[in-house]
């Protein structure tokens, strides 16, 4: 019986414990939990997460809010050509495209060189 708390000690659990309720394994469900909580408050208080996430793709960094969606996404997806949710990306990539676009358009190259020379 030693030998079995020593060993289940160094995985991080108590015997007795099942597989996968490692202290690790126990705080990530802790802290999905606080996330669905938090969710379930903000639909309370009549702001969506799709508005938030809404409101940080119009706002000045969309690039930022895609980013952290990334991660979130499975990097193994199989995507038709006619899909919505293809689209939908080449409707982000022309908005971040444009945003680009008119970020540089305001730049006024004179006074930019100028700054760099002086």
């Amino acid at each position: 019986m030693a030998k079995l708390e020593k060993t289940a000690a160094r995985r991080g659990r108590k015997p007795g414990d099942g597989v996968g309720s490692s202290s690790g394994q126990k705080s990530l469900a802790r802290l999905r939990y606080e996330i669905h909580a938090a969710l379930g408050l903000l639909e309370d208080d009549g702001t969506p997460l799709a508005l938030i996430i809404k409101q940080q793709l119009q706002g000045p960094k969309p690039e930022a809010m895609l980013g952290v969606l990334a991660r979130m996404l499975p990097s193994d997806i199989t995507l038709n050509a006619g899909s919505d949710f293809v689209r939908s990306l080449e409707q982000v990539g022309a908005a971040i495209d444009q945003h680009q676009i008119e970020r540089v358009s305001v730049l006024q190259p004179e006074k930019d060189i100028d700054k760099t020379i002086n």
